[in-house]
């Protein structure tokens, strides 16, 4: 009886097995015949696209990092200045104004990350900074300190606002004031599968070692090759590694149609998922402040996000088991 139990276990994990290697292997022939229309379309040129918009893109995207105090020794502040993630400065003035936020003003920058990019804080809502590339090559990236304002109450999306002093209020606006871009108004406006898209990110050292650490994001090129059924999540074959999480996802007008949260390789696979986000959610996430810490706990984000994307996994991956799944999303 027990050779039958441990028959039957082996030949449900041998299909299990099966299953995953036969989607693993769809996958990979996807994301080959985009990268060759990719690529084939980057031959032609992107006449579509002015120099102007593609600079205003790469500036608006930017590294975010825990922000170490004075008191921090300094190998622990090596330690978590090490870890980062990514985010996008949002153009947010015409969606406060257009609805009367109470807690936007005209000083106030936002920056659009994903929610398990913002628990890096802890318990400190200031506990993050965002480097955003200079304006000139030859000058060194610039800080600015950022607090956790807002977290979706159902995705992996937060909103942080940079911080200025009253002392330094002139020099971050001048600094990105000409940055930020927008996001799509409706749900379904700028979903469209095998449509191109571009993922930006700053990836860790060690998941991409040829990448400056001070230069510009890294750019990768894909399409979308699937979508939840409430258009919560796009799939695409952008390479995403590590350290780009909370980057957008951009179509070929500069639209932010979401930012990265989870994929099939932790170093950049053959798929990668976005949480998406819309002028509403940004609307919703402007008009409800997090209120304490536990707003961005590690735990609760953890639970949120394995909710939503799960879900969205079955929407999009209906083959991939569910254990399967549950790797790709944590």
């Amino acid at each position: 009886d027990d050779d039958d139990e441990d028959e039957g276990e082996r030949r449900e994990k041998q299909k299990e097995e099966k299953i995953v290697l036969e989607s693993s292997i769809r996958l990979m022939m996807i994301k080959m015949m985009m990268m060759m229309k990719t690529m084939t379309t980057m031959m032609k040129g992107d006449d579509d696209r002015s120099q102007s918009s593609s600079r205003i893109e790469k500036s608006s995207v930017c590294k975010i990092r825990y922000r170490t105090s004075s008191k921090t020794p300094a190998i622990v502040s090596r330690f978590l200045s090490s870890r980062h993630g990514s985010g996008v400065l949002l153009s947010t003035e015409k969606y406060a104004a257009a609805n009367e936020i109470d807690a936007f003003n005209r000083e106030d920058f936002f920056v659009l990350t994903a929610a398990h990019v913002a628990s890096m804080a802890g318990t400190r809502r200031d506990g993050l900074e965002c480097v955003f590339p200079s304006d000139f090559k030859k000058e060194k990236a610039v800080s600015v300190q950022a607090e956790i304002f807002s977290v979706h109450e159902r995705l992996d999306l937060a909103l942080l606002r940079v911080v200025s002093s009253p002392s330094s209020v002139s020099s971050v606006s001048s600094l990105l004031s000409s940055r930020g871009l927008e996001l799509p108004q409706k749900r379904n406006e700028k979903m469209k599968e095998t449509q191109r898209v571009r993922a930006f990110g700053y990836p860790m050292a060690y998941a991409n070692p040829f990448f400056s650490l001070v230069g510009d994001s890294e750019q990768s090129n894909g399409e979308i090759i699937g979508y939840s059924e409430d258009c919560t999540h796009i799939a695409h074959t952008s390479t995403v590694s590590s350290g780009c999480s909370g980057g957008p996802l951009l179509d070929d007008d500069g639209y932010v149609l979401g930012v990265h949260s989870f994929g099939d390789k932790f170093y950049g696979g053959e798929a990668d998922v976005a949480a998406c986000c819309f002028e509403m959610d940004l609307i919703d996430m402007l008009n409800k402040p997090a209120q304490s810490p536990s707003d961005w706990d590690t735990s609760t984000i953890n639970e949120k996000i394995m909710k939503s994307s799960l879900k969205a996994m079955r929407e999009i991956f209906p083959d991939i088991p569910e254990k399967e799944a549950k790797k790709w999303i944590l």
